[in-house]
């Protein structure tokens, strides 16, 4: 496993680096007949909006939404695959609809479970293989700009540092997992817990000095801050924004913070590695040949170039084990005509809304806090209960609705009365770590999930009032 992902990590590196408009649009119109195929012959939840449509005309199709395809996911994988892997599609299906915590079946299927930021929870099924292939293909593309190819070929041994939230199911924890187990030979890859206390996170990357910090935009803001407090000296070669994009404000905080180092921002979800990266302006660059993707109007018509969209339509080239074929997001994006000056053949996009709000709360001595909805999020779904919820976010209280999987009213009552006290502890544990317990009200309600509801469920989970 390790040699076939190093081998195919120099490959895409070779490959970017003679990377043209010519080059981009064969490896597309490959990939895109390759998974058409393998949708129509081996996916039987794809077969039906596929049947009558034009090979490889996507605007032949309807859009799909992560609601149909966790209606059965067994159904949406490919077939063959799974029959090679001696797992049947009832069996898995059972599992995936069952689980809460496993990150592999069997050591031969990955899970990702999305992070349910817009209120839809959904599974991304992997082998060892479509997983490798992304992953090479996401760290080519970072490494176009980030780090010299002697590198990559083993020639100096790297030192990666991955700030994530220990959670084996999540797609930045598989991403430091795979640089551990596949890339030893030329990296030495460790992941630090963003939960412990910021003091003991800061003092264990002095010990380390990574060249490479992969987190999230908060806790990069956070290093900064200390930086230029003092509390460390050393300068990462990269600092590596993935989840959620840099803003301007915090791209120039720890521009200033960190004047020697290559900021870089990635767009990505866990469906799609990777969708698109930073140049050394700044810009975002769509990897067009590794997904595409359609930005629509409010009624799936394209916008214009220039035009930011009402939600994108995304198709994935690179996992041919759990195809995702016009993939509705909610994402606001637009495409820029003009080429960008740093020269990349890759077209630029310019994202909106995918950022998770900063959530202001009124302390006693009437300051303001601004707490990271991230942090929030986790917070709520510690207990691994529930997926969905929604808050409504109030200077002086948080009112809390959960919606469990309960299928009518008892149910309901039922799930009240053996979960509350617990979620309520987890949330006042919060509070109090933030120091909100005398300035903030939190007030959790329980209700049921209207399941005939026809839309796709792309709720805010934050709902900031002032």
């Amino acid at each position: 496993m390790s040699n076939r992902y190093i081998s195919q990590l120099v490959w895409s590196r070779v490959h970017d680096f003679h990377l043209t408009r010519k080059k981009i649009e064969r490896a597309r119109k490959k990939r895109l007949e390759h998974l058409w195929k393998v949708a129509t012959e081996y996916v039987p939840g794809q077969q039906e909006r596929l049947r009558g449509a034009q090979a490889g005309n996507l605007k032949d199709l309807d859009p799909i939404n992560k609601r149909q395809m966790m209606s059965d996911p067994g159904a949406y994988v490919n077939q063959r695959i799974l029959h090679d892997l001696q797992i049947s599609r009832e069996d898995l299906s059972a599992h995936l609809l069952g689980q809460k915590t496993v990150a592999t079946i069997e050591e031969k299927i990955r899970i990702t479970k999305t992070s349910g930021t817009t209120g839809e929870p959904g599974l991304v099924l992997n082998t060892q293989a479509t997983w490798n292939r992304q992953q090479a293909w996401m760290i080519g593309r970072i490494g176009r700009r980030s780090f010299p190819l002697t590198r990559v070929l083993g020639l100096k041994q790297y030192r990666i540092a991955y700030l994530i939230l220990d959670r084996p199911w999540m797609i930045n924890n598989q991403i430091a997992n795979t640089s551990q187990r596949s890339a030893r030979s030329m990296m030495d890859a460790r992941t630090f817990s963003i939960e412990q206390p910021p003091s003991d996170l800061h003092r264990a990357l002095s010990d380390f000095q990574p060249h490479f910090i992969m987190s999230y935009p908060n806790i990069l803001v956070g290093l900064a801050r200390a930086r230029m407090q003092g509390k460390f000296q050393w300068d990462p070669e990269v600092l590596l924004s993935s989840s959620d994009l840099l803003d301007p404000s915090q791209y120039k905080e720890i521009s200033d913070a960190f004047p020697k180092t290559t900021i870089c921002n990635m767009y990505a979800s866990s469906e799609f590695l990777p969708i698109a990266t930073s140049c050394r302006l700044g810009h975002l660059h769509q990897s067009e040949d590794c997904c595409i993707i359609e930005p629509v109007d409010t009624e799936g018509n394209p916008v214009s170039n220039g035009e930011f969209s009402d939600h994108i339509l995304v198709t994935g080239l690179l996992n041919d084990f759990h195809p995702f074929i016009r993939y509705r997001m909610e994402d606001e994006v637009r495409f820029i005509e003009a080429p960008c000056p740093c020269g990349s053949p890759l077209p630029v996009l310019e994202i909106r809304g995918r950022r998770n709000p900063e959530i202001p709360v009124k302390l006693g001595n009437g300051h303001v806090k601004h707490l990271n909805s991230r942090q929030v999020r986790m917070a709520i779904l510690k207990t691994q209960t529930f997926d969905r919820f929604q808050v409504i976010c109030k200077p002086d209280i948080w009112l809390v609705s959960i919606y469990p999987e309960v299928q009518n009213d008892h149910e309901l009552r039922q799930f009240d009365l053996q979960h509350r006290s617990v979620i309520s502890h987890c949330l006042e544990a919060f509070s109090e770590q933030h120091g909100l317990n005398q300035s903030l009200q939190i007030k959790i309600d329980f209700k049921r999930l209207d399941l005939h509801d026809t839309r796709n469920l792309k709720r805010k989970l934050f709902i900031i009032e002032k």
